[in-house]
């Protein structure tokens, strides 16, 4: 089989990170700063940097975005040849408000040339993602686009990313077809209806998605570690890794999930998959930047 495929965002990421103690509707003193980013595009980069052959699938405008977008992927390595140019959108774009620890206290993004690109894109390209050794996607495509992923992946296993709780609905019907999913708190109540307000309602939510059919669920908690459990039986929390110096929180959760994928193909077992998982968190944060430059496989295993 190839490598790892990633189907979905990818946009410039804007982030202001305001200075000292914030006041709402007047101008805040801060400093601003642009990235490469996107959910799928940005776990493909740190699996990249742990040494993993990754092609990105997704859309960009005509426009000095695109341009951005691409030479990220391809000074990591990514190969960009499967992307689907636009002349009618333009490029995917976020923007987030970092507090004075680094935490996003909020954000917005513009995606809408993902969710224009056509289904007949995808098919273009069935051998290769019937190939892949791992298909990463998220939720800023469209159903349609979701439900043609699974049909062309013919058993190739599927991680996805339920992004925000919106757009968590557009995948909440589909959730049984892929192997493992990434939620927060808050999408996990999108995906299940359920309220995931202590313990025993976050197994309870993830027994109803594994009920469905999903094979792997590894629930984000922040500051509070995660939750593992899949249709082998295994159920358990875990603790945050400690940070010393949490600069930027924005790329936490994509390098967990490029945990995920990277412990999956390395044939690790649940506990050590947590571990590694909360470690490219942990090591996400001490960069200002959505992707930490030094993520590496040898950082990893200090």
């Amino acid at each position: 089989m190839s490598g790892i495929i990633g189907i979905g965002g990818a946009n410039v990421d804007i982030h202001m990170k305001i200075e000292g103690r914030y006041v709402l509707r007047d101008s805040n003193p801060g400093k601003l700063y642009a990235t490469a980013g996107g959910v799928t595009r940005n776990i493909l980069e740190n699996l990249a940097r742990l040494g993993q052959s990754c092609s990105l699938l997704t859309a960009v405008g005509s426009d000095p975005f695109s341009n951005i977008i691409r030479r990220s992927c391809e000074g990591t390595g990514i190969d960009t040849s499967m992307f689907y140019v636009s002349k009618a959108e333009s490029s995917s774009s976020y923007i987030d408000l970092l507090d004075g620890s680094g935490d996003m206290f909020l954000g917005a993004c513009d995606a809408e040339v993902l969710e224009h690109m056509p289904l007949s894109h995808l098919e273009k390209y069935r051998a290769e993602i019937k190939k892949a050794s791992v298909i990463v996607c998220d939720t800023n495509l469209t159903r349609p686009q979701l439900e043609k992923i699974i049909e062309l992946a013919e058993g190739a296993p599927v991680f996805i990313d339920p992004v925000s709780t919106a757009k968590a609905l557009r995948m909440k019907e589909l959730a049984g077809s892929f192997f493992m999913i990434k939620p927060n708190r808050l999408e996990l109540e999108a995906l299940t209806g359920m309220e995931c307000l202590c313990d025993r309602d976050i197994e309870s939510a993830c027994e109803k998605l594994l009920m469905k059919g999903t094979m792997r669920i590894a629930v984000s908690l922040g500051t509070e570690g995660c939750y593992y459990a899949d249709s082998d039986g295994n159920r358990f929390f875990r603790d945050p890794v400690k940070v010393i110096d949490m600069v930027n929180a924005s790329g936490a959760g994509d390098a967990f999930t490029a945990g995920l994928v990277y412990s999956y193909l390395k044939g690790f077992g649940p506990e050590k998959t947590m571990h590694t998982a909360l470690s490219c968190g942990s090591i996400a944060v001490m960069s200002e930047r959505t992707i930490n430059p030094e993520m590496s496989e040898k950082l990893l295993f200090v």
